[in-house]
């Protein structure tokens, strides 16, 4: 069965994610972070994307980012392929990286905008990696709070949503205690049952099999029947 497409066109903005494969972590030690970001420059020097905001946890990654070129899959394949082989020789490793494709979710509105800006922050925090968004040093945050030096490839699109950067604190400090979602609901992700789309929900944006099952009214092992033939497709 055919993937759900993608919605491309030049000028839109989307949130990206990954996950390391198996959930497991997919940045190992800083030169791996290091790494990734610099792929972010490479991705906007050949493809343009343009990067508003990220934030990279252990296990997988965020990020709110532009596609004047309407080449989203091109950057991404790059960006993701040549981190996961570079990932592999420096620790002696085959295999998947990633834990299947990537995610993306289309920017429709300033609210959802926001809550991605904001959880991206946010997500250090909550995960008890971090007292204070400013110091994990592998998001955004910092640099676009004016707390440290903006790498090459960042933009200052997110900043220029807000007043200046008193207001952009005041608007992150504020959701800190807000346990904030960034997956999209299974109502939209699977609203009919499809097994391209469950394989989705289930292996991208992580819901749980039971979740899934519920949300369609389904048995378990149909729902992992569909998410196998998802892969398969």
């Amino acid at each position: 069965m055919a993937r759900p497409l993608r919605p491309l066109a030049a000028g839109l903005i989307y949130h990206v994610t990954a996950r390391g494969n198996a959930k497991a972590r997919m940045f190992l030690s800083d030169p791996d972070y290091e790494v990734f970001l610099a792929g972010l420059g490479v991705a906007r020097r050949l493809d343009g994307l343009l990067c508003h905001a990220y934030c990279l946890m252990p296990n997988h990654y965020h990020l709110l980012v532009e596609t004047p070129r309407a080449n989203l899959d091109d950057a991404m394949q790059r960006l993701n392929g040549t981190y996961a082989m570079r990932f592999n020789r420096h620790h002696e490793r085959t295999g998947h990286v990633f834990q299947g494709r990537y995610g993306s979710k289309l920017i429709t509105d300033d609210s959802y905008a926001l809550t991605v800006v904001r959880y991206l922050a946010a997500n250090p925090v909550q995960a008890g990696l971090c007292v204070a968004p400013e110091d994990w040093p592998w998001s955004s945050y910092a640099a676009t709070a004016g707390l440290a030096p903006e790498p090459p490839f960042l933009t200052s699109r997110v900043l220029g949503w807000f007043g200046g950067r008193e207001d952009y604190r005041r608007f992150i400090a504020g959701g800190l205690d807000v346990q904030l979602e960034w997956r999209p609901p299974l109502t939209e992700l699977v609203p009919t049952r499809d097994a391209a789309r469950i394989a989705t929900a289930h292996r991208v944006h992580g819901y749980t099999l039971a979740e899934i099952a519920d949300h369609l009214r389904i048995g378990l092992s149909t729902a992992w029947r569909d998410v196998r033939r998802g892969e398969s497709g």
